[in-house]
């Protein structure tokens, strides 16, 4: 008879672990951390952009004061560029006013001189056409001794005989008249020349201001540009709250 074996089941490994499952308690507090986390990074993020932008821009309260200021001067500096544009108009139109004294003054000393050379020429000619009819020693002594006999005999008047002693004796009245001439036009050309010296030394002044005046106003025109650019500047500066 045989005997029965008794039956052998096969044992499954068993596997255990030794972490323990975190409870609902402890899950809600780590969502917790992770959400304070990410807001406490944002805020940080936050409050460096407004840092940075509270470093660029004006405070609200001082925005207006900083734009009424700009616009004060910008105000200032354009009536200023206008008032030295006006003047340095008003200084150029004084320089060429003298620039045409000046050539006035030069034409009236060329026909002085012109004048005085013609004058200077026709005295020198009637000079050598005196002493082409000059009269000897001896011969104004017989001029003299003739005339005085003709007066005498009623043949000359008192007048005649004068004027033939004064031809004798060399003395001619256009020659004295054109003496004369030449003494009024050497005077002439003097004053001229002194008008002339008086009115390129003015010219030179009022040209010299008239310099000035422009390149006052051409550094005035720049600031009052510049000041305009600060304007433009300080409205476009982004506000900031204090």
């Amino acid at each position: 008879m045989a005997t029965a074996r008794p039956s052998v089941r096969p044992c499954r490994a068993t596997r255990t672990y030794d972490a323990t499952v975190p409870t609902r308690a402890e899950m809600v507090l780590g969502w917790f951390i992770l959400f304070g986390a990410a807001l406490l990074l944002l805020a940080c993020v936050a409050a460096a952009a407004w840092w940075q932008r509270r470093r660029e821009g004006v405070p609200r309260r001082r925005r207006e004061v900083v734009r009424e200021e700009a616009a004060r001067y910008a105000a200032a500096a354009a009536a200023r560029a206008g008032a030295a544009a006006r003047r340095a108009a008003e200084v150029r139109q004084r320089a060429d006013a003298a620039e045409r004294e000046l050539a006035s003054a030069l034409d009236d000393l060329e026909r002085a001189r012109l004048a005085h050379d013609r004058a200077a020429q026709a005295h020198q000619a009637l000079l050598r056409r005196r002493a082409e009819r000059a009269v000897d020693a001896a011969g104004r002594r017989d001029l003299t001794r003739a005339s005085l006999a003709a007066y005498r005999r009623g043949d000359l008047t008192r007048e005649q005989l004068w004027s033939v002693w004064q031809w004798g004796s060399g003395w001619d009245p256009e020659v004295e008249r054109q003496e004369h001439l030449l003494a009024r036009l050497r005077v002439s050309w003097r004053e001229a020349q002194l008008r002339y010296r008086a009115a390129a030394g003015s010219a030179r002044a009022a040209s010299a201001r008239a310099d000035v005046a422009e390149v006052s106003a051409r550094a005035m025109d720049e600031e009052a540009a510049q000041a305009a650019r600060e304007v433009d500047e300080a409205v476009q500066q982004p506000d900031v709250t204090p």
